[in-house]
């Protein structure tokens, strides 16, 4: 991705992805990215 922080460099997590986002797609895509994560974390178990 080629997502950039709040201060112009690169975005190194999501929350700071996310930060420059707007807050309803922020809500979606926090969603989504929790439910990828959240599976993930299931099937390696």
């Amino acid at each position: 991705m080629d997502a950039e922080s709040a201060d112009g460099g690169p975005a190194t997590t999501v929350d700071d992805y996310l930060a420059g986002l707007d807050p309803a797609d922020r809500a979606v895509i926090g969603r989504i990215y929790r439910a990828l994560v959240g599976s993930a974390r299931h099937h390696r178990s």
